[in-house]
Order: C-alpha cells, then sequence, then structure tokens
C-alpha cells in the first residue's frame, strides 16, 4: 500500500484533475440548463466531464500510461465508477436544488465535492489498487 503521503499526493492530482473537470461539468450544465431541464443537462455536462476526468486523472492522479491496453482495462471500471457517481450527483441535484430550492450553482458545488470524495475512494480501492500498492 502507498505511504499517507503518496496517497495525499494522489488525492491532491485528483482534486486538479477534478477541478478542471469540474469547470468543464459545470460550464456546460449552466449554459444547458437555460434550456432544458437541469437534470438533463447535469447528465450531459457529467458525461463530457467524464472523459476529461478519466483521461487526465489516469495519467496524473494515478500515473498510468496512456497505452492503449492500459486505458482498455481501467476504463470499464472508472465508468462504472462514474455513472454510481452520475446516479449521486443527480440525486444530491434533486435534494439540494429540487428540494431544499438552493441556487443552481452552489447545489453543483456541494454535489461535485461529494461525488469527487466518492469516485477518488473508489478509484484509489478498485480500479487502480495494484498500482497504488507497489507505487
Amino acid at each position: 500500500m502507498k505511504s499517507g503521503r503518496a496517497y495525499l499526493r494522489g488525492f491532491g492530482l485528483f482534486m486538479l484533475v477534478g477541478g478542471l473537470a469540474f469547470l468543464v461539468d459545470t460550464t456546460i450544465t449552466l449554459a444547458l440548463a437555460a434550456f432544458i431541464h437541469y437534470l438533463l443537462a447535469n447528465a450531459v455536462g457529467f458525461a463530457i466531464a467524464f472523459l476529461v476526468n478519466f483521461l487526465l486523472g489516469h495519467r496524473i492522479a494515478f500515473d498510468q500510461p496512456f497505452a492503449l491496453a492500459s486505458l482498455r482495462r481501467a476504463l470499464p471500471g472508472v465508468l462504472a465508477i462514474s455513472l454510481s457517481g452520475l446516479a449521486l450527483s443527480s440525486g444530491f441535484m434533486l435534494l439540494f436544488h429540487g428540494t431544499m430550492a438552493l441556487p443552481l450553482l452552489p447545489s453543483k458545488v456541494a454535489t461535485a465535492g461529494l461525488v469527487m470524495m466518492w469516485n477518488f475512494g473508489l478509484r484509489y480501492s478498485t480500479v487502480y489498487r495494484e498500482s497504488t500498492r507497489n507505487g
């Protein structure tokens, strides 16, 4: 298992990558929410940000090569985790914005933080488990 320092470094890099993906996600969500239902806009933003997050997270946060075999090996697990994150994201958005009537942007920020922790924890402990043990 990686040391606490290596775990925190990976988490910090994941936060940077996640921050960029969040900007992509939020920009798309807010732009589309003016024209379509906010939950559909949220799903579209999430999907596009997934691609950014997967590719950059794979290489930067988890220090994996861009080799096709490495990407293929990681994609199914990361996609499953991200789809569970999409369900959580939609649920939190429904709670914060739909039920509690909080503004859309603060709802999105709170949701993104919660889902980011979920995604990192699951990726670290499942998809990238071997590399985090040996790194």
